[in-house]
């Protein structure tokens, strides 16, 4: 099945970012991204510290996670 996750333009959709779990290494993230009627894209993302971790969930939308140095 090829299901069309494409939005209208100017659609307004909602994105979510939550802690789905966790390694002693990674951190599990889950991404979700819908409207009031669908839902668009749901996935897992693994962040790792010392780490620049991308993951290309659909063409042209990327996450990208990096462990950012707190200052002194």
């Amino acid at each position: 099945m090829n299901e069309n996750n494409s939005t209208k333009v100017g659609q307004v959709i909602e994105g979510n970012v939550w802690q789905a779990g966790a390694d002693p290494d990674a951190l599990i993230l889950g991404l979700s991204f819908s409207s009031q009627r669908k839902i668009y894209m749901n996935t897992l993302h693994m962040a790792t510290p010392d780490i620049v971790k991308r993951t290309e969930i659909e063409h042209g939308l990327i996450i990208t996670t990096k462990t950012i140095e707190k200052k002194k």
